[in-house]
């Protein structure tokens, strides 16, 4: 009989196996079919050191006789079943002792010389862990462990995808524990560790929005404040739960890094209103943000955020129809920004659906501006001067659509006469002025701005045939932005 078991597991590692996930206590089903066609099916299914999975199958259909057997990668068999009191249904417990892939064997008596046939239904699930040292915790499958003397830390593992949002919490239940938590990562470098929750002045152990900053295994240690030199001894629960909004793009914690010119997509939905995405960018590198909508009813809307959390633009319908676009925007400095791409919340609030975000950078905001003229910006003073040798200053500054502006020249100095002109990205006049802001002054004022891109500003003497001609002296430029461009801040 060993010889024919062994003879199965080799079979079964053939490339023909099913992949199989083992749902929470609930569990997940698959049908399947025992005939002289196929008279065994194969499942595999990533199993972890510790965890207590419970299958269940049952015969639907035919007179089947079935067989159950289960295998760990290296061969050895945790379980072989070929008979029970009920002949159309057989249902085991077993604890898992290694971390590896597992092997499934449903088949009937007698396999290739059998004669039953019929379909059945296979059920896996996790029904929890064992408390034992160097078990594998599951997210929201708590384990119950004691510390004593001669047992003053117990060390478990737990998987985690890079993003993961987890809190993990000890709780006494008995005895005068006191609790203390540490996590390390596969390296055993300490990366959290907590002794007593902030409020209620408990003593459990808490530690909450772990951010798990690689994929991969991370070790628990269990333990009691002073570990080896404390004298708190009892009973605990130990427990890791995910957050709501836990992973990569889930939350501003740990955002989706997005390239420029490489699309990515997502999903909105209830659950997850928001998805968060992040990106690096040079002072004044001119950006395009599209969240365009693939599926459903989504109303796509676009937040741009610095890394402090400022708003710095927003956008719901620029992108035609119900897609959002954040098209020619200037980054104010270098570094990261966040992109959150959510659905529109007004009186609809509720649309969902898929969608393709794209991030376009277009380069520098001054490419071809002459590297001689001083660039400004929004809320800058700017001195100079004008005399015989030097009869007027130019100055550029990026603008976007919609945003109104404010632009004044006043001597400081001389009899200087002043008049502004402000040119468009070809150095073609848009609006000028001399004496609004009085004899000594030119304003130019609540100027809407009537495309996105550079501009430049033009500070000069008046040069007619009244007045003083010829005027010199000193300045200051002032370029102040009243208000944002529609969606801007």
């Amino acid at each position: 009989m060993a010889v024919f078991w062994l003879a199965l597991f080799v079979t079964a590692q053939e490339p023909a196996s099913t992949p199989l996930a083992a749902g929470s206590s609930s569990g997940l089903a698959v049908t399947g079919r025992i005939d002289n066609n196929a008279p065994r099916q194969v499942y595999t299914f990533e199993g972890s050191r510790g965890e207590v999975v419970r299958i269940t199958l049952e015969v639907t259909n035919g007179d089947l006789d079935p067989t159950l057997a289960l295998f760990e990668a290296t061969g050895r068999a945790l379980v072989v079943q070929d008979d029970s009191d009920d002949q159309r249904q057989m249902s085991v417990t077993v604890s898992l002792q290694r971390d590896m892939p597992h092997y499934l064997i449903v088949g009937r008596f007698g396999l290739n010389v059998g004669t039953t046939r019929g379909e059945y239904r296979l059920k896996l699930e996790r029904v929890g862990v064992v408390s034992e040292q160097g078990s594998t915790l599951l997210y929201g499958v708590p384990v119950t462990g004691t510390i004593s003397n001669a047992q003053p830390q117990i060390f478990y593992t737990f998987r985690a995808n890079r993003g993961d949002v987890l809190t993990i919490e000890m709780q006494r239940t008995s005895g005068t524990l006191d609790p203390y938590l540490q996590v390390l990562d596969s390296n055993r470098f300490l990366l959290a560790s907590n002794d007593d929750v902030p409020e209620g002045g408990s003593h459990n152990s808490r530690i909450d929005n772990f951010i798990a900053p690689e994929t991969g295994v991370y070790i628990v240690v269990a333990s009691r404040y002073g570990e080896s030199a404390g004298d708190t001894v009892g009973n605990f629960i130990l427990s890791v739960y995910e957050g709501q909004f836990s992973g990569i793009g889930a939350s501003s914690v740990m955002p989706e890094l997005v390239e420029p010119d490489q699309p990515v997509t997502g999903e909105i939905t209830n659950n997850q209103p928001q998805r968060y995405y992040r990106f690096s960018a040079r002072e004044d590198d001119v950006i395009d943000i599209l969240m365009a909508r693939t599926s459903g009813s989504l109303d796509a809307y676009l937040i741009l955020q610095d890394m402090n959390g400022q708003t710095l633009f927003q956008d719901d319908d620029s992108g035609g129809g119900k897609n959002a676009a954040i098209n020619g925007f200037r980054i104010p400095q270098n570094g990261s920004y966040i992109i959150i791409a959510q659905r529109f919340e007004g009186a609809n609030g509720s649309t969902a659906g898929g969608y393709r975000l794209t991030l376009r950078n277009r380069g520098d905001a001054y490419a071809g501006v002459n590297i001689g003229i001083p660039r400004l910006l929004y809320g800058t003073t700017v001195p100079d001067a004008i005399s015989n040798a030097d009869p007027d200053s130019l100055y550029a500054f990026y603008g976007m659509r919609g945003e109104v502006v404010t632009i004044t020249m006043t001597r400081t100095s001389g009899n200087l006469d002043p008049v502004l002109v402000l040119l468009d990205q070809a150095q073609q006049r848009l609006i000028s002025d001399d004496d609004s802001g009085g004899s000594s002054n030119a304003a130019i004022t609540r100027y809407t701005l009537p495309y996105t891109g550079v501009y430049y500003i033009n500070a000069r003497r008046y040069e007619g045939n009244r007045g003083t001609r010829n005027s010199e002296g000193t300045f200051n430029v002032v370029l102040v932005r009243v208000s944002p461009a529609p969606g801007g801040s």
